[in-house]
């Protein structure tokens, strides 16, 4: 078996965490953007078409509905504020949110960091148990389960000394099951924070 997990901590990165308060950091950006832009003159253009056609009438007036009818026109807006206070409140609450969303950002970053770098330590260590027991562990208990079934069967060993073989040998097989599901743990979490 090979072990092929390498962990860098710029692949936290790719975190879905980090990735959702990136996109929460831009869009509290664009919001400071919007709440500033309110602060100068709004601007408004306007056109429209409007075509009359026979419909009602109850008076009985002589109307043309001819291609003439039709009627085109603009309009054009210019709106000043004239209280800034309240705008320039608003901006204000604005970037705040902004610098909020920001210390989030890396509150969450540093804890991924410290976060994978424990895991990244305990995947170490556990790599290292389940290579001890995948090459000599099991080894040995299969050589404990064979050596007292022998000794067992030619009569050298009682039944109360091979009961205590098994439990010796079973005992090696669970811590191995043991490590290999906390090795097996550890990858899952290294991986979900890291966005694989």
């Amino acid at each position: 078996r090979t072990f092929g997990l390498t962990v860098d901590t710029a692949q936290i990165i790719q975190s879905p965490l980090l990735s959702y308060l990136d996109a929460q950091n831009e869009i509290s950006r664009y919001v400071t953007k919007v709440e500033r832009s309110r602060l100068g003159p709004d601007i408004s253009l306007g056109y429209y078409h409007q075509y009359l056609i026979e419909g009602y009438n109850p008076n009985d007036l002589d109307r043309d509905y001819t291609g003439n009818s039709r009627q085109a026109g603009f309009q054009v807006g210019l709106s000043i504020p004239l209280w800034f206070s309240s705008q320039q409140g608003r901006v204000q609450y604005a970037k705040i949110q902004e610098q909020i969303s920001q210390t989030h950002y890396q509150y969450y970053k540093s804890n991924l960091q410290s976060e994978l770098y424990e895991l990244t330590q305990q995947y170490q260590k556990y790599v290292a148990n389940v290579e001890y027991y995948e090459k000599t562990g099991i080894v040995q208990a299969d050589l404990i389960l064979k050596t007292a079934d022998r000794a067992f069967k030619s009569g050298n060993i009682s039944y109360m000394e091979y009961i205590q073989s098994l439990n010796r040998a079973s005992t090696i097989r669970k811590e191995y099951i043991e490590i290999l599901n906390s090795y097996n743990q550890t990858v899952i979490q290294i991986e979900s924070i890291i966005g694989n």
